[in-house]
Parts: structure tokens; C-alpha cells; sequence
């Protein structure tokens, strides 16, 4: 029986943190870590970049054979792996096959997917959700007395609720009661 459920392929539990640029998302994502960390989950982190971006430092080998025209270069040593790959266009669903092995996959931005998410509304910074309903469980908020009919509003102090919420999901994805996947609520 055992060799029987470690076989099986693990889906873990994807669950997003959205917002306007500047809106904190960064800061929510590192509590939720430490918080889910300390509690004894594995996680994987996934943030979505609006602009392109320069994954390699410049001097280092890795990048020297990119910039000789390498598409996908690896580094690695016996703690660990890092990756890079050119890619145009890859969907969130994609990328998410790779961190199979984790409890939980925490992805930053990626609004307008319909995976389990809150958005963070700041003061000064936006005042109305942008991202797609679907899957949104909530906002998050610095604004006194913020209320949205129909949706669950949070303190943006509140992460224990956030975390007390991930947890549960997670509890429930162990036991078959979500498919943990990204998956249209």
C-alpha cells in the first residue's frame, strides 16, 4: 500500500497573491513562506514578471554561455539546481508541471489566471480588484472600513487568517477533497 501512494503523482495545492504593482504582494508572499515553512509545508515560489528580465549574472560562466548563444544552460552543485531556459509564452499551467514534489506552489501575480487567489488592494496605490473573479477568495487590504458586496475582505495584517485558510486547502488537497491543481472554481 505504501509503494502504492508513492507512486502516485503529487498535485500540489497552487494557490495565488495579486495586485497592482507596488502593492505589497512581495511582502504577503514572504510572510506566507515563513509562516507555511514553520508550519512544516514544502513550497514552491512562482512570480510572474510583466517585463522581461535578466536571469544570470553577467561574468559568471552560466552566463557567458548564454550570451554565446546557449538557449538553456544549468548550474548545479549537490545542494542545488538552477535552470534557465528561453521559452516564448509559457502558460502558468505549464510551468506548474515542473514543481510536482511540493505541498503547495505560491504564485505572485498572474491575475487574470483561475487559480485560488487573494488581491491586494492599497491605499493610494488601487481601490477596485483588477484581477479575474474566478478563483479570487478575497481581498486584502490596508483601507479602514474597505468593504466589496459578495467578498471576503482581510486586513493586510491579517496573514494568520491567510495562512489559516492555505493550511486548511492544503489539509483538504491531501485528502482528495480539492484536485490541487489549477483548476476553474
Amino acid at each position: 500500500m505504501e509503494a502504492a501512494k508513492n507512486s502516485r503523482k503529487k498535485h500540489p495545492l497552487v494557490f495565488g497573491i495579486c495586485g497592482v504593482k507596488n502593492s505589497g504582494k512581495t511582502t504577503l508572499m514572504e510572510k506566507l513562506i515563513h509562516g507555511l515553512k514553520k508550519s512544516g509545508y514544502s513550497l514552491a515560489a512562482v512570480k510572474h514578471d510583466g517585463h522581461d528580465f535578466t536571469a544570470d549574472i553577467p561574468g559568471t560562466d552560466s552566463y557567458r554561455m548564454q550570451q554565446a548563444g546557449a538557449c538553456q544552460t544549468a548550474v548545479f552543485s549537490k545542494e542545488r539546481i538552477l535552470i534557465y531556459k528561453e521559452q516564448k509564452n509559457t502558460p502558468l499551467e505549464q510551468l506548474l508541471e515542473i514543481f510536482q514534489d511540493v505541498d503547495l506552489i505560491l504564485v505572485e501575480g498572474c491575475k487574470n489566471e483561475e487559480i485560488n487567489k487573494f488581491e491586494i488592494i492599497r491605499q493610494g496605490i488601487s481601490r477596485e480588484p483588477v484581477s479575474n473573479p474566478r478563483g479570487r477568495l478575497g481581498l486584502v487590504t490596508d483601507i479602514l472600513g474597505y468593504q466589496r458586496k459578495g467578498e471576503a475582505v482581510f486586513s493586510l495584517n491579517e496573514e494568520g487568517h491567510i495562512l489559516n485558510l492555505i493550511e486548511e486547502m492544503i489539509k483538504g488537497n491531501e485528502h482528495g477533497n480539492s484536485n490541487g491543481s489549477m483548476r476553474k472554481p
